[in-house]
């Protein structure tokens, strides 16, 4: 009975290694796609900044400097930012999951513009005339499809990443990544659940299975923990091709993170179970013991 006992925690704990590190696989990429990690990463990478110089360069050498600085303080408003943040986290979504997203040369996008020169007059940086934003507007939505492209580019930026061995990691880790949908993150969560669950059942006697829990939940977190700190090596070496890399080290930075937390717990389990059942113990010996006595007597 015994040796079924460790035959059943054996399996089980490779299941449960299994299963976390697939889910942790599956949440770092849903956190590294996510519109936050997205903001944050053209925040640190400086995209905006491309998109004005690169896409635009043209269109504010023939409007002139004071024209030029206008649109660059323009697209550098939250208003603007948090549309081009939603916008490339459409873009990305449709690159690793199929969906459909809008371009940018909307009149959704106009109309952040618009927000964006009225949070530049309200700031005080630029006053801004009606005449003049009028034709900032006719400027961007003449290079609305420069700035899509661009856009695009950047979903498309782990491509041309440098580095064979930092390539791979980015296509193994953001292509075909469609499968993973709600459905089956909700099923591989539940799965890594009752696995642990099962496994602290059976050693629910010795309390053993809130600590092989601790400890696999810890060993995959310290596995990407360490691809955290190689990413962030990447990044130093390739700072051009940033936004991508930056993306991933967000996604493996929450996962290992969370994963430190849940271990932290399950092992603070084992010590407040053990303690707690060692006392019932202790108290059940002890009347044991007072029963015998006055027993005898």
């Amino acid at each position: 009975m015994k040796a079924v006992k460790i035959i059943s925690s054996v399996i089980l704990i490779l299941l449960l290694l299994t299963a976390e590190s697939f889910v942790m696989g599956i949440f770092s990429v849903d956190r590294a796609v996510s519109k936050e990690s997205v903001y944050e990463a053209m925040e640190e990478s400086n995209i905006v900044s491309e998109l004005v110089d690169e896409a635009l360069s043209e269109e504010t050498v023939n409007m002139g400097g004071t024209y030029g600085d206008m649109l660059d303080a323009v697209f550098r408003t939250q208003a603007v930012k948090d549309f081009l943040s939603d916008y490339m986290t459409a873009v990305i979504d449709a690159e690793l999951y199929g969906n459909i997203y809008e371009e940018i040369g909307s009149d959704e996008f106009m109309q952040a513009f618009s927000e964006g020169i009225d949070e530049v007059n309200k700031s005080g940086s630029y006053n801004i005339s009606a005449m003049e934003s009028e034709f900032l507007k006719q400027a961007v939505q003449r290079k609305a499809p420069d700035l899509t492209q661009k856009l695009n580019s950047q979903a498309d930026r782990y491509d041309s990443l440098d580095g064979e061995a930092s390539e791979k990691m980015a296509d193994g880790i953001l292509s075909d990544m469609g499968f993973l949908s709600g459905p089956v993150k909700a099923v591989s969560l539940l799965v890594t659940t009752l696995v642990c669950a099962g496994l602290i059942a059976l050693c629910w006697t010795s309390k053993l299975g809130f600590l092989w829990c601790a400890v696999v939940t810890a060993l995959i977190s310290s596995v990407f923990w360490g691809l955290h700190y190689l990413i962030q090596g990447v990044i130093s070496i390739s700072a051009s091709d940033t936004m991508m890399y930056l993306m991933i080290e967000k996604g493996f930075g929450s996962v290992y993170t969370a994963g430190f937390i849940i271990a932290a717990v399950f092992m603070a389990a084992f010590i407040i179970f053990r303690i707690i059942f060692r006392n019932k113990k202790k108290t059940t010996h002890n009347e044991n013991i007072s029963y015998t006595e006055s027993t005898h007597i």
